[in-house]
Protein backbone atom coordinates (compact mmCIF):
# COMPACT_ATOMS: atom_id res chain seq x y z
CA UNK A 1 0.00 0.00 0.00
CA UNK A 2 1.41 3.27 -1.15
CA UNK A 3 0.01 6.57 0.94
CA UNK A 4 -0.29 9.75 -2.11
CA UNK A 5 -1.74 12.77 -2.90
CA UNK A 6 -3.61 12.45 -5.57
CA UNK A 7 -5.86 15.45 -8.04
CA UNK A 8 -5.46 18.20 -5.69
CA UNK A 9 -6.50 15.80 -2.32
CA UNK A 10 -3.63 15.00 0.09
CA UNK A 11 -4.50 11.97 1.82
CA UNK A 12 -5.00 9.09 -0.60
CA UNK A 13 -3.93 5.37 -0.53
CA UNK A 14 -3.08 2.89 -3.36
CA UNK A 15 -3.31 -0.59 -3.53
CA UNK A 16 -1.91 -2.57 -6.59
CA UNK A 17 -3.18 -5.94 -8.55
CA UNK A 18 -0.53 -7.27 -11.39
CA UNK A 19 -0.42 -4.46 -13.31
CA UNK A 20 -3.43 -2.37 -12.12
CA UNK A 21 -3.98 -0.21 -9.48
CA UNK A 22 -7.01 1.68 -7.35
CA UNK A 23 -6.72 4.69 -5.64
CA UNK A 24 -9.13 5.68 -2.50
CA UNK A 25 -9.12 9.33 -1.07
CA UNK A 26 -9.50 9.94 2.73
CA UNK A 27 -10.14 13.68 2.35
CA UNK A 28 -13.58 13.19 1.10
CA UNK A 29 -16.40 10.75 0.76
CA UNK A 30 -15.44 7.95 1.28
CA UNK A 31 -14.93 7.80 -2.32
CA UNK A 32 -12.50 5.60 -4.75
CA UNK A 33 -10.81 8.09 -7.02
CA UNK A 34 -8.63 6.23 -9.56
CA UNK A 35 -8.79 2.59 -11.63
CA UNK A 36 -6.15 2.30 -14.27
CA UNK A 37 -4.53 -0.24 -15.93
CA UNK A 38 -0.64 -0.38 -16.94
CA UNK A 39 0.31 3.31 -17.61
CA UNK A 40 -3.55 3.86 -19.19
CA UNK A 41 -5.14 7.22 -18.08
CA UNK A 42 -8.06 6.72 -14.92
CA UNK A 43 -11.37 4.65 -16.59
CA UNK A 44 -13.19 6.27 -13.68
CA UNK A 45 -14.78 9.70 -14.34
CA UNK A 46 -14.09 12.66 -11.94
CA UNK A 47 -15.98 15.85 -12.39
CA UNK A 48 -13.19 18.28 -13.41
CA UNK A 49 -14.73 21.46 -11.52
CA UNK A 50 -15.01 19.27 -8.45
CA UNK A 51 -11.21 17.55 -8.45
CA UNK A 52 -9.14 18.48 -5.51
CA UNK A 53 -11.93 20.01 -3.60
CA UNK A 54 -12.84 19.41 0.08
CA UNK A 55 -15.13 21.12 2.36
CA UNK A 56 -18.43 23.36 2.28
CA UNK A 57 -22.02 22.69 2.09
CA UNK A 58 -23.02 21.68 -0.94
CA UNK A 59 -23.21 18.31 -2.58
CA UNK A 60 -20.80 16.83 -4.98
CA UNK A 61 -21.28 14.29 -6.96
CA UNK A 62 -17.27 13.94 -7.36
CA UNK A 63 -17.26 10.63 -9.43
CA UNK A 64 -15.29 7.56 -8.87
CA UNK A 65 -17.18 4.60 -6.43
CA UNK A 66 -19.50 5.71 -3.69
CA UNK A 67 -21.41 4.05 -1.01
CA UNK A 68 -25.45 4.94 -0.72
CA UNK A 69 -28.05 3.02 1.03
CA UNK A 70 -31.17 2.68 -0.39
CA UNK A 71 -33.88 3.54 -0.91
CA UNK A 72 -32.61 6.63 -2.86
CA UNK A 73 -34.05 9.72 -1.32
CA UNK A 74 -33.91 13.63 -2.13
CA UNK A 75 -32.58 14.82 1.00
CA UNK A 76 -30.81 12.20 2.78
CA UNK A 77 -28.56 10.42 -0.55
CA UNK A 78 -27.44 13.95 -1.10
CA UNK A 79 -26.15 15.08 1.93
CA UNK A 80 -22.34 16.33 0.91
CA UNK A 81 -19.67 14.30 1.68
CA UNK A 82 -16.81 17.04 1.50
CA UNK A 83 -14.77 15.70 4.38
CA UNK A 84 -12.33 13.96 5.93
CA UNK A 85 -13.23 9.90 6.85
CA UNK A 86 -12.22 7.27 9.02
CA UNK A 87 -9.46 4.99 7.75
CA UNK A 88 -8.57 1.72 9.54
CA UNK A 89 -5.05 0.17 7.91
CA UNK A 90 -6.17 -3.57 7.83
CA UNK A 91 -3.18 -4.94 5.80
CA UNK A 92 -0.67 -3.95 3.25
CA UNK A 93 -3.43 -4.82 0.31
CA UNK A 94 -6.48 -3.66 2.44
CA UNK A 95 -8.14 -0.45 4.15
CA UNK A 96 -11.47 0.68 5.20
CA UNK A 97 -12.85 4.45 5.00
CA UNK A 98 -16.04 4.90 7.03
CA UNK A 99 -18.21 8.29 7.89
CA UNK A 100 -21.16 8.97 9.96
CA UNK A 101 -22.81 11.38 7.69
CA UNK A 102 -26.41 11.21 9.27
CA UNK A 103 -27.51 10.60 12.91
CA UNK A 104 -28.56 6.57 12.20
CA UNK A 105 -26.10 5.37 9.49
CA UNK A 106 -22.78 4.90 8.99
CA UNK A 107 -21.31 4.29 5.33
CA UNK A 108 -17.95 2.69 4.68
CA UNK A 109 -16.31 1.36 1.97
CA UNK A 110 -13.25 -1.81 2.15
CA UNK A 111 -11.20 -1.78 -0.62
CA UNK A 112 -8.84 -4.10 -0.86
CA UNK A 113 -6.85 -6.64 -3.34
CA UNK A 114 -8.89 -9.68 -4.25
CA UNK A 115 -8.51 -12.79 -2.21
CA UNK A 116 -8.89 -15.11 -5.01
CA UNK A 117 -7.41 -14.31 -8.80
CA UNK A 118 -6.51 -10.83 -9.93
CA UNK A 119 -8.71 -7.46 -9.17
CA UNK A 120 -10.07 -5.53 -6.77
CA UNK A 121 -12.64 -6.34 -4.20
CA UNK A 122 -15.15 -3.53 -2.73
CA UNK A 123 -16.95 -4.24 0.10
CA UNK A 124 -19.43 -1.65 0.41
CA UNK A 125 -21.29 -1.34 4.18
CA UNK A 126 -24.30 0.50 5.91
CA UNK A 127 -24.25 0.12 9.63
CA UNK A 128 -27.15 1.16 11.94
CA UNK A 129 -25.30 3.93 14.45
CA UNK A 130 -29.18 4.95 15.92
CA UNK A 131 -31.45 3.49 18.31
CA UNK A 132 -34.52 2.29 16.16
CA UNK A 133 -34.28 -0.17 13.45
CA UNK A 134 -34.02 0.68 9.99
CA UNK A 135 -34.92 -0.94 6.75
CA UNK A 136 -31.92 -0.49 3.91
CA UNK A 137 -30.09 -2.14 1.74
CA UNK A 138 -26.09 -1.58 0.18
CA UNK A 139 -25.90 0.19 -3.04
CA UNK A 140 -22.45 0.50 -4.37
CA UNK A 141 -22.04 2.70 -7.81
CA UNK A 142 -18.89 2.93 -9.84
CA UNK A 143 -18.84 5.98 -11.74
CA UNK A 144 -16.62 5.28 -15.62
CA UNK A 145 -15.65 7.82 -18.06
CA UNK A 146 -17.45 8.52 -20.88
CA UNK A 147 -16.74 6.88 -24.49
CA UNK A 148 -17.27 3.43 -23.63
CA UNK A 149 -19.90 0.81 -23.89
CA UNK A 150 -21.64 -1.30 -21.13
CA UNK A 151 -23.22 -4.51 -20.85
CA UNK A 152 -25.61 -6.31 -19.32
CA UNK A 153 -26.51 -10.14 -18.95
CA UNK A 154 -30.01 -11.40 -20.03
CA UNK A 155 -30.04 -14.88 -18.86
CA UNK A 156 -32.54 -17.26 -20.76
CA UNK A 157 -34.13 -20.19 -18.94
CA UNK A 158 -31.98 -22.95 -17.82
CA UNK A 159 -34.61 -25.80 -19.04
CA UNK A 160 -37.49 -26.54 -21.92
CA UNK A 161 -40.10 -26.19 -18.80
CA UNK A 162 -38.88 -23.10 -17.27
CA UNK A 163 -39.44 -21.49 -20.70
CA UNK A 164 -42.73 -22.01 -21.16
CA UNK A 165 -43.09 -18.73 -18.28
CA UNK A 166 -41.11 -15.68 -17.64
CA UNK A 167 -37.19 -15.93 -16.79
CA UNK A 168 -35.88 -12.59 -17.35
CA UNK A 169 -36.89 -9.17 -15.83
CA UNK A 170 -35.96 -5.28 -16.82
CA UNK A 171 -36.96 -2.47 -14.12
CA UNK A 172 -36.97 0.74 -15.44
CA UNK A 173 -37.38 4.83 -14.31
CA UNK A 174 -39.46 7.20 -15.40
CA UNK A 175 -36.83 8.63 -17.42
CA UNK A 176 -35.68 5.66 -19.23
CA UNK A 177 -36.47 5.78 -22.67
CA UNK A 178 -35.53 2.65 -25.16
CA UNK A 179 -35.99 4.86 -28.28
CA UNK A 180 -32.66 6.38 -27.29
CA UNK A 181 -30.05 5.44 -29.88
CA UNK A 182 -27.49 4.28 -26.76
CA UNK A 183 -29.48 1.08 -26.34
CA UNK A 184 -28.39 -1.94 -28.50
CA UNK A 185 -30.22 -5.56 -27.85
CA UNK A 186 -29.00 -8.48 -28.35
CA UNK A 187 -29.65 -12.51 -27.87
CA UNK A 188 -27.86 -12.73 -24.24
CA UNK A 189 -27.24 -9.26 -23.61
CA UNK A 190 -28.16 -5.20 -23.67
CA UNK A 191 -25.26 -2.73 -24.68
CA UNK A 192 -25.25 0.67 -23.79
CA UNK A 193 -23.75 2.95 -26.16
CA UNK A 194 -22.77 5.69 -23.76
CA UNK A 195 -21.78 8.78 -26.21
CA UNK A 196 -25.13 7.72 -28.36
CA UNK A 197 -26.97 8.69 -25.17
CA UNK A 198 -29.46 11.74 -25.74
CA UNK A 199 -30.55 11.97 -22.56
CA UNK A 200 -30.06 10.28 -18.78
CA UNK A 201 -31.42 6.54 -18.29
CA UNK A 202 -31.59 3.63 -16.22
CA UNK A 203 -32.16 0.30 -16.18
CA UNK A 204 -32.10 -2.33 -13.51
CA UNK A 205 -33.00 -6.00 -13.48
CA UNK A 206 -32.60 -9.37 -11.04
CA UNK A 207 -29.78 -11.61 -12.29
CA UNK A 208 -29.25 -15.24 -10.40
CA UNK A 209 -25.21 -14.98 -11.40
CA UNK A 210 -25.27 -11.20 -12.04
CA UNK A 211 -22.43 -8.92 -13.75
CA UNK A 212 -21.96 -5.99 -15.57
CA UNK A 213 -19.14 -5.01 -17.50
CA UNK A 214 -17.99 -1.42 -19.46
CA UNK A 215 -15.46 -1.63 -22.39
CA UNK A 216 -13.67 1.78 -22.73
CA UNK A 217 -10.65 2.03 -25.26
CA UNK A 218 -8.40 -0.58 -25.01
CA UNK A 219 -9.52 -2.07 -21.41
CA UNK A 220 -12.58 -3.68 -20.35
CA UNK A 221 -13.86 -3.72 -16.75
CA UNK A 222 -16.18 -6.86 -15.46
CA UNK A 223 -18.02 -6.31 -12.22
CA UNK A 224 -19.23 -9.09 -10.64
CA UNK A 225 -21.17 -9.45 -6.99
CA UNK A 226 -21.28 -11.78 -4.07
CA UNK A 227 -24.38 -10.91 -1.46
CA UNK A 228 -23.33 -13.64 0.87
CA UNK A 229 -26.39 -15.36 0.56
CA UNK A 230 -27.70 -18.01 -1.35
CA UNK A 231 -31.23 -18.34 -3.51
CA UNK A 232 -32.22 -14.91 -3.06
CA UNK A 233 -35.54 -13.53 -4.77
CA UNK A 234 -35.85 -10.43 -6.43
CA UNK A 235 -38.46 -9.16 -4.07
CA UNK A 236 -36.31 -9.11 -1.80
CA UNK A 237 -34.09 -6.54 -3.46
CA UNK A 238 -34.46 -2.36 -4.09
CA UNK A 239 -36.21 -0.78 -6.77
CA UNK A 240 -38.75 -3.55 -7.89
CA UNK A 241 -36.21 -6.22 -7.68
CA UNK A 242 -33.10 -5.34 -8.63
CA UNK A 243 -29.49 -6.62 -7.46
CA UNK A 244 -27.46 -4.82 -10.59
CA UNK A 245 -28.42 -1.63 -12.45
CA UNK A 246 -26.95 1.03 -15.11
CA UNK A 247 -27.29 4.89 -15.27
CA UNK A 248 -25.68 6.37 -17.76
CA UNK A 249 -26.20 10.08 -19.59
CA UNK A 250 -24.06 12.55 -21.94
CA UNK A 251 -21.02 12.71 -18.78
CA UNK A 252 -20.57 9.10 -17.48
CA UNK A 253 -21.82 5.55 -17.01
CA UNK A 254 -22.07 4.12 -13.51
CA UNK A 255 -22.48 0.55 -12.76
CA UNK A 256 -24.00 -0.15 -9.70
CA UNK A 257 -24.94 -3.13 -7.20
CA UNK A 258 -27.70 -3.86 -4.59
CA UNK A 259 -27.64 -6.15 -1.71
CA UNK A 260 -30.94 -7.73 -0.02
CA UNK A 261 -33.20 -5.16 1.61
CA UNK A 262 -32.75 -5.77 5.71
CA UNK A 263 -33.80 -4.81 8.57
CA UNK A 264 -31.27 -3.36 10.54
CA UNK A 265 -31.54 -3.18 14.38
CA UNK A 266 -29.46 -1.10 16.46
CA UNK A 267 -25.64 -1.54 15.55
CA UNK A 268 -26.47 -4.10 12.81
CA UNK A 269 -25.23 -3.99 9.29
CA UNK A 270 -25.67 -4.92 6.02
CA UNK A 271 -23.00 -5.29 2.87
CA UNK A 272 -21.93 -6.69 0.08
CA UNK A 273 -19.12 -7.09 -1.80
CA UNK A 274 -18.26 -6.09 -6.05
CA UNK A 275 -14.81 -7.52 -7.69
CA UNK A 276 -13.59 -5.25 -10.13
CA UNK A 277 -11.11 -6.90 -12.76
CA UNK A 278 -9.62 -4.97 -15.66
CA UNK A 279 -8.73 -6.91 -19.30
CA UNK A 280 -6.68 -5.57 -21.93
CA UNK A 281 -8.64 -5.86 -25.29
CA UNK A 282 -7.90 -4.76 -29.10
CA UNK A 283 -10.29 -1.66 -29.54
CA UNK A 284 -10.99 -2.97 -32.35
CA UNK A 285 -12.51 -6.41 -31.11
CA UNK A 286 -16.16 -7.14 -31.76
CA UNK A 287 -18.53 -6.55 -28.90
CA UNK A 288 -19.14 -10.23 -29.10
CA UNK A 289 -15.38 -11.03 -28.99
CA UNK A 290 -15.61 -9.26 -25.51
CA UNK A 291 -18.42 -10.64 -24.24
CA UNK A 292 -16.54 -14.14 -24.54
CA UNK A 293 -13.55 -12.68 -22.70
CA UNK A 294 -16.29 -11.54 -19.92
CA UNK A 295 -18.05 -14.79 -19.77
CA UNK A 296 -14.98 -16.63 -19.88
CA UNK A 297 -13.45 -14.62 -16.99
CA UNK A 298 -16.30 -14.75 -14.61
CA UNK A 299 -15.46 -17.25 -11.55
CA UNK A 300 -17.47 -18.50 -8.36
CA UNK A 301 -14.06 -18.66 -6.08
CA UNK A 302 -14.70 -15.56 -3.75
Amino acid sequence: MKRLAYQGWQNCYQIESGDCRMIASADIGPRIVHLSRGNGGNLLKLFESQIGKTGGNDWRLYGGHRVWHAPEDPVKSYIPDNDAVDVDILSEDALCLKVLLIPEVEKSITMRVATNGEGFEIVNRIRNVGDEAVKTASWGITTFAPGGVGYMPIFKASSRSEALCASFQINLWDYTNFSDPAFVWREDWIEFHQERALSKQKVGTFAVNPWLAYRLGDSVVLKTFNFGEQDLAASEFPDMGSNVEVYFDEDMFEMEGLSPWKHLNPGESVSHTERLQVFAIDSEWSHEKVIELVKNSITSDW
